[in-house]
């Protein structure tokens, strides 16, 4: 499906974050993993962030045509398949599909403000996939 309106793209984009959100806490829920708390947290955040980007942000964009954007390209973690694979892994492959999907979104959002934060997210996963890194080779 295209996501051809700020709407459409924020829509998503929260959809992303409450997916990493629900995965993270139920990481934590079951193992204690200190890091999966801090990350569930982390997209909860990310997720006042976003809802407050649309409120805000709605009214002035809500006419903006947005071309060559595809919500397939960017899976929420249940639709890429989880299979075996250990957390860690599976959390990189989210934040990496986050953090393309962000810095895509900021490429194609006409107000520079709305790019700035689509920036910053991307920024954050990409933070994100360093310490799962780092976590991943201290365990």
């Amino acid at each position: 499906m295209s996501l051809v309106t700020f709407g459409a793209i924020l829509s998503h984009a929260l959809e992303l974050e409450r997916d990493a959100a629900r995965f993270y806490e139920s990481i934590a829920g079951t193992s204690q993993d200190s890091l999966a708390a801090a990350l569930a947290a982390a997209s909860a955040r990310r997720i006042e962030r976003l809802e407050r980007l649309r409120r805000e942000g709605v009214s002035e964009m809500i006419l903006e045509a947005i071309h060559g954007f595809e919500e397939d390209d960017y899976p929420l973690m249940g639709e890429a398949g989880t299979g075996e694979r250990p957390w860690k892994a599976l959390a990189a492959e989210s934040e990496g599909t986050r953090r393309r999907f962000y810095a895509a979104a900021a490429a194609k959002m006409p107000i520079r403000e709305v790019s700035r934060q689509f920036e910053r997210l991307a920024k954050e996963n990409a933070q994100t996939l360093g310490q799962l890194g780092a976590a991943s080779v201290a365990t």
